[in-house]
C-alpha cells in the first residue's frame, strides 16, 4: 500500500508567488484583454518563472487577439531560498553567509516615492504567505533593489556586478536603488546628460562629459573615470558637428582609455561591451588605410564574442554578430565570395536570438542587411539570391513601417526599389520607392533645422529620378512627372511657400484667426532655428522646438483643408506644372544607371518623353567627374586650370592648363549635345518654333553645364586659345542657335517667380569692384547706369557689407560686379566679394526683396549649385530666386573680366533699348560676343560704337587688355560667352 505524503488542510503551505490579473488594452488592435502579471516571484516555486525573469521576459505580454508583444510596467520582488546572491561585499559564488534572499526590481516608470509603497506591500504580503520560514535577518541591510533592465545580470553575475553597471549608468543620469558613491559635484553634470540623447545634443554631452573627467581622478574613482571615458567616445562617433573623421580619432582614444580600467579579468562584460564599441568605430574610421580599420573591427568585434556568448548575454552576442556580419560584408581583404558568405552566416546567426517577437526593431534590421548580403553575393545561383535579397526586404519592411520606424523604412525600401530597379522590376521599384518617399516626408516635417533637412534630403539622392524612369516604362508619364518635381529643390519651395502672397487672402475668406496662427506658429519656429543655427540655444530649447513643429504642423494641415491650398508646402501635382508651361515647354532632365530621360511639359497636352540611352549616370560621372577617383573629366580640367590662375604660375603652365581646360569644355559640349540636346531638340522641333523660350530642369550633375551651349555640329575642329575660329572656317552650331533658353530650380520656384515678375525694372544698385582689382567693371556698370536715370552706384570701398544690405530691399535691378565662388562642397558658402568682407549665400535666407525684378550676377562662379546636394539647387540664383527675385543671371565658371563686361553691356542693350525679353536678351548677346570677330559686320558695329560708348571711358591699364584680347580674336570659344545663364522668369 502506497504510503499517503499529502499533509493536512491546517499545514498546507500558502503559495509565494503572486499575480494579479487586470485588463489590459493593446496599443496596435485597441482590443481588451485580461493578462497574468506576477508581481512576487519564488523562484524555487516557479522556476519556470525565474527562468523569464533571467531572459527578460517575464513582463512581456502578448495580443490574444493580434498577437503583438509589449512589455507591462509593473514591480517585481523576487525571493531566492535555496541560491542566495553573495552580498555587495562578497564575490560571486560565495556562499559563505546569508546572502541576498529577497530582491526588489522596481517599475520603470515610477517615482520613488511609488516604489517604496510598492516595496513595503509586495514585502508585506511575501512575509505572510511564508509564515515562520521567514526570517527579519534577510532585510537586515535593507532591501536590496536593481534596475529591471539589469536583473538578469544580478541573477548571473552577483550584485557586485549590477552595481558597477548602475554605477556606469550613473553616468547616464539613470536612477539606481542601490548606492553608488558618485561625486556630489557630478550629479548635475550627469543628470544633465541623462536628458542628451539626440545626435544634435552630442556637442552638448561631449562638454559635459569632458568637465567631468576634469574633477575626478582615476585612482579614486576607476570604474566610474572608466564609464565617462565610454561615454565621451559615444558620444564623439555619434557628434554631427565638428570634423568626423577627428571625431572618430578621438572616439577610439578614449575607448582605449577605458579598456585600460575595464580589463577582461575584472570587469568582463564592460569589457566586451567596450571592445564592440571600439570596433564600430573602426569600422567607420576614415583616416588610415581603410583595409587595415575593417580588419581591426572584424579582430575587436571578435574580441568582444569571447565574453558576449549567447548562453551568457544572448542579446549581446547577436548585435555583435550583427555587427560583425557587416564589418565581413564591408572587407576588402580576403576574398570577397567569402566575406559575403562569412557575412550571410553571422547575419543568420544574430536572427536566431534577435526573434520578430522578441527585437522586431532589431530583426527588421538584420533582415535589411542580410538582404544587402544576399544582394551582392557571388556564390550560389544568381537568381535564387536576388529572390532571397527581395524576400528578406520585404521581411524588414513589415516592421519598418514608415508610422512606427521612418528612418529604417526609408533606407529598407530605398535598398529593396534599387534591386527592382536594376533588375528592370518596374513595377516593384515604384512600390519600393514610393514607400522610401512617404518615410522621407515624415522625416522632413520631423527635421526642425536647414541642416538636419539637408542630411534627410541626401539620404534619397537619385530616387526620384529612377522612380520617374521606372513610371515611364509603365506608362505612367504623369507620375513621372511628379516624381522628378517632388524631388527638386524642396527646402527652396518649402520657403517659398512660406511666405507665399495669397497666404494673405485667408482673411478675405474668413480664416483670419487661422492665418494668425500660422504666422505665429512660423516665427516661433524660425526664431528657434535661428538660435540654434547661432549656437545660442536657451535651457528648454529642444523641448521648445518641437512643441514650436508640432504646432506648425497642425495649423498646416488645417490650411490644406481650405480650397485652393490642397498643395500648400507640398510639391505641385502634374496639373499644376503644366500651368507654369503656358508661355514656355518645361524641359526635365535626368540620368538613371539604366539610360537618360527628358519630360517636355507644353502647356496642352499629355508630356512629350524623350528618351536619352547614353545618358547614364556612369556616362554623365565620367565626363563631369572622370572615370577614376581622382578628379578628371570637365572639373578635372576646370579645378587644374582655375587653381593655376594666381600670380607666381609661369606663363607656359598656365597657359597648359588652359588648353586643357578649353579642350574639356569643348569635349563636354559635344557630348552633352550628342547624348542630350541633340534628341531633345528633335522633339521640340515638332511644336516650338526656332527661336522660342524654353525652361530646363536639369537634375544631378547636369546642373553644373551650359546644356545651352551644346555643341550640335562640328564643322572646324576643335577651337584653341592660339588658334581661334576665323571667318574662313564655319562655326559649330550650339544649342542656343536653335532656341532661347532659360533654367529654373522646379515648377514651384517658377509659380512664385511668376508673381514678381511683373515688377517694374526702374531702379539699379550698382556693387562697382568692391576690391579694385577687375579691370573692366568700371566700364561693365558705366553702361548698366546708362540705361537707369535711377541708379545708386557703390564703387570700390563704398561697397560694404552694410550699405549693400540696405540698399537691396530698395531696388530694383541689383547688379554685382565682383568677384565670386561657389561651395563646391558646401552650397551655402558660395558668395560674392565686397569691400570690407564677403557676401555668403547663407546670409541670403532670410532676405525679403519686394521690389525687385533682376539679380545680375557677374562673377566667377555665380550660378553654380554646391555638388553635395545638387538636387536642392543650393546656389546663388536659386537663394535670390528664394528672397524674391524672380530673375537672376549667373556663371558656371571663372570668367574673363572682358569678355563678361562686353557681354553684360550688350545685355543691357538689347534689353532696354532693342525691348527684348529677358531670356533672349543674353541669347542674342552670347551669339553677338561669340560671332563677334568672325563676323565682319558685327565687328564694324562695335568699332563705330567704340568711341562714343567704350574708347572713352577706357583707362591705358583698360585699353591694353582690350586690345590684346581683340588682336588675338579668341572670344568665339564657350568659354568667354557660355558661362552665364539666366535663371527664374
Amino acid at each position: 500500500m502506497t504510503k499517503d505524503t499529502r499533509k493536512p488542510p491546517g499545514e498546507m503551505k500558502m503559495p509565494a508567488s503572486f499575480q494579479q490579473t487586470p485588463q489590459l488594452t493593446c496599443p496596435r488592435c485597441g482590443q481588451s484583454f485580461a493578462a497574468e502579471i506576477w508581481l512576487i516571484v519564488d523562484a524555487a516555486e516557479r522556476p519556470d518563472l525565474l527562468e523569464k525573469i533571467q531572459a527578460g521576459t517575464l513582463h512581456q505580454i502578448p495580443c490574444p487577439h493580434c498577437q503583438a508583444e509589449g512589455q507591462v510596467d509593473a514591480p517585481l520582488l523576487l525571493y531566492l531560498p535555496n541560491s542566495p546572491l553573495p552580498g555587495l561585499g562578497a564575490p560571486f559564488g560565495d556562499d559563505k553567509g546569508p546572502g541576498v534572499r529577497v530582491l526588489f526590481s522596481p517599475a520603470q516608470q515610477t517615482t520613488a516615492e511609488q516604489d517604496q509603497e510598492h516595496a513595503r506591500a509586495l514585502v508585506t504580503r511575501l512575509r505572510d504567505s511564508l509564515g515562520a520560514a521567514w526570517q527579519d535577518d534577510w532585510l537586515a541591510g535593507g532591501l536590496p533593489g536593481v534596475p529591471r533592465p539589469l536583473l538578469p545580470l544580478a541573477l548571473r553575475e552577483g550584485l557586485q556586478a549590477a552595481q558597477r553597471k548602475m554605477q556606469k549608468a550613473a553616468v547616464r543620469g539613470q536612477p539606481s536603488a542601490v548606492g553608488i558613491d558618485i561625486p556630489p559635484e557630478l550629479r548635475p553634470l550627469l543628470e544633465e546628460m541623462a536628458q542628451l540623447r539626440r545626435l544634435s545634443e552630442m556637442p552638448r554631452k561631449i562638454e559635459l562629459c569632458e568637465q567631468a573627467l576634469r574633477r575626478i581622478e582615476r585612482e579614486n574613482h576607476p570604474v566610474l573615470w572608466a564609464a565617462l571615458q565610454g561615454e565621451l567616445a559615444n558620444a564623439l562617433q555619434q557628434n554631427p558637428l565638428g570634423n568626423r573623421a577627428e571625431n572618430l580619432e578621438q572616439a577610439i582614444f578614449h575607448y582605449q582609455q577605458a579598456l585600460e580600467v575595464l580589463t577582461r579579468q575584472a570587469y568582463p562584460e564592460d569589457w566586451a561591451r567596450t571592445q564592440n564599441n571600439l570596433a564600430t568605430a573602426y569600422s567607420d574610421r576614415i583616416r588610415g588605410e581603410r583595409a587595415e580599420n575593417l580588419e581591426q573591427a572584424i579582430f575587436h568585434y571578435q574580441q568582444a564574442l569571447e565574453v558576449l556568448t549567447r548562453q551568457a548575454y544572448p542579446e549581446d552576442w547577436a548585435r555583435t554578430q550583427n555587427n560583425l556580419a557587416t564589418a565581413y560584408s564591408d572587407r576588402i581583404r580576403g576574398e570577397r565570395a567569402e566575406n559575403l558568405e562569412q557575412a550571410i552566416f553571422h547575419y543568420q546567426q544574430a536572427l536566431e536570438v534577435l526573434t520578430r517577437q522578441a527585437y522586431p526593431e532589431d530583426w527588421a534590421r538584420t533582415q535589411n542587411n542580410l538582404a544587402n548580403a544576399y544582394r551582392n553575393r557571388i556564390r550560389g545561383e544568381r537568381a535564387e539570391n536576388l529572390e532571397q535579397a527581395i524576400f528578406h526586404y520585404q521581411q524588414a519592411l513589415e516592421v519598418s513601417t514608415r508610422q512606427a520606424y521612418p528612418v529604417e523604412c526609408r533606407q529598407t525600401a530605398r535598398n529593396l526599389g534599387n534591386l527592382a530597379f536594376e533588375q528592370g522590376n518596374w513595377e516593384l521599384a515604384c512600390a519600393a520607392y514610393a514607400e522610401a518617399l512617404l518615410a522621407q516626408e515624415l522625416l522632413l516635417r520631423a527635421a526642425s533645422l536647414r541642416n538636419s533637412k539637408e542630411a534627410e534630403l541626401q539620404e534619397i539622392a537619385g530616387l526620384p529620378a529612377r522612380l520617374a524612369y521606372a513610371h515611364l516604362r509603365l506608362g505612367n508619364i504623369e507620375n513621372a512627372l511628379a516624381a522628378l518635381e517632388s524631388g527638386r529643390a524642396r527646402l527652396l519651395g518649402e520657403a517659398l511657400e512660406r511666405s507665399r502672397r495669397d497666404l494673405e487672402r485667408l482673411a478675405e475668406i474668413g480664416q483670419g484667426a487661422l492665418l494668425e496662427r500660422y504666422k505665429a506658429a512660423d516665427a516661433q519656429v524660425q526664431t528657434l532655428q535661428r538660435l540654434a543655427v547661432a549656437e545660442n540655444r536657451p535651457p528648454g530649447w529642444l523641448a521648445q522646438m518641437e512643441q514650436a513643429q508640432a504646432a506648425w504642423n497642425a495649423v498646416i494641415e488645417e490650411i490644406r483643408r481650405l480650397p485652393g491650398y490642397e498643395t500648400f508646402l507640398r510639391s505641385l501635382t502634374a496639373e499644376q506644372i503644366q500651368a507654369q508651361a503656358q508661355d514656355a515647354p518645361l524641359v526635365y532632365l535626368a540620368a538613371t544607371q539604366h539610360g537618360g530621360l527628358a519630360l517636355i511639359v507644353r502647356g496642352e497636352g499629355e508630356p512629350l518623353a524623350v528618351e536619352l540611352p547614353d545618358l547614364t549616370e556612369k556616362a554623365l560621372r565620367d565626363q563631369v567627374e572622370g572615370p577614376g577617383e581622382e578628379w578628371g573629366g570637365y572639373l578635372g580640367a576646370y579645378f587644374r586650370w582655375r587653381a593655376l590662375l594666381r600670380e607666381g604660375t609661369p606663363d607656359f603652365v598656365r597657359d597648359a592648363a588652359r588648353q586643357a581646360w578649353f579642350e574639356a569644355l569643348e569635349a563636354a559640349l559635344r557630348w552633352l549635345g550628342e547624348a542630350v540636346m541633340a534628341p531633345v531638340l528633335n522633339a521640340l522641333e515638332t511644336f516650338l518654333p526656332p527661336g522660342g523660350l524654353l525652361r530646363l530642369v536639369p537634375g544631378g550633375l547636369l546642373a553644373l553645364l551650359p546644356l545651352h551651349a551644346a555643341i550640335l555640329t562640328v564643322d572646324r575642329g576643335p577651337q584653341t586659345a592660339a588658334e581661334p575660329s576665323t571667318v574662313h572656317h564655319p562655326p559649330s552650331t550650339y544649342a542656343l542657335d536653335h532656341y532661347t533658353f532659360a533654367y529654373t530650380p522646379s515648377a514651384q520656384a517658377l509659380y512664385h517667380a511668376r508673381a514678381a515678375a511683373v515688377r517694374p525694372a526702374d531702379s539699379l544698385l550698382a556693387v562697382d569692384n568692391p576690391d579694385g582689382t577687375l579691370v573692366f567693371s568700371e566700364m561693365e556698370i558705366a553702361e548698366a547706369r546708362r540705361h537707369f536715370p535711377d541708379h545708386h552706384h557703390l564703387p570700390k570701398a563704398k561697397a560694404t557689407l552694410q550699405a549693400v544690405r540696405q540698399a537691396l530691399p530698395a531696388h530694383a535691378v541689383l547688379h554685382f560686379s565682383t568677384h565670386g565662388w561657389a561651395g563646391w562642397g558646401e552650397g551655402e558658402a558660395s558668395g560674392l566679394k565686397l569691400a570690407d568682407g564677403n557676401l555668403y549665400l547663407r546670409n541670403l535666407f532670410d532676405l525679403r526683396l519686394e521690389r525687385a525684378r533682376l539679380a545680375i550676377l557677374s562673377a566667377c562662379e555665380s550660378g553654380l549649385p554646391g555638388i553635395e546636394l545638387l538636387e536642392e539647387v543650393v546656389s546663388l540664383p536659386a537663394t535670390m530666386m528664394q528672397a524674391g527675385v524672380p530673375g537672376v543671371l549667373g556663371s558656371l565658371w571663372a570668367v574673363n573680366d572682358l569678355s563678361t563686361a562686353m557681354l553684360i553691356a550688350r545685355f543691357y542693350e538689347n534689353w532696354r533699348e532693342r525691348g527684348l525679353d529677358l531670356p533672349a536678351s543674353l541669347r542674342e548677346a552670347q551669339r553677338w560676343l561669340r560671332d563677334l570677330f568672325s563676323d565682319e559686320s558685327k565687328l564694324a558695329e562695335l568699332e563705330a560704337q567704340l568711341p562714343e560708348a567704350i574708347a572713352n571711358r577706357f583707362a591705358a591699364e583698360q585699353a591694353d587688355a582690350f586690345y590684346k584680347i581683340a588682336a588675338l580674336r579668341d572670344l568665339a570659344h564657350p568659354n568667354y560667352w557660355a558661362a552665364f545663364g539666366f535663371y527664374g522668369v
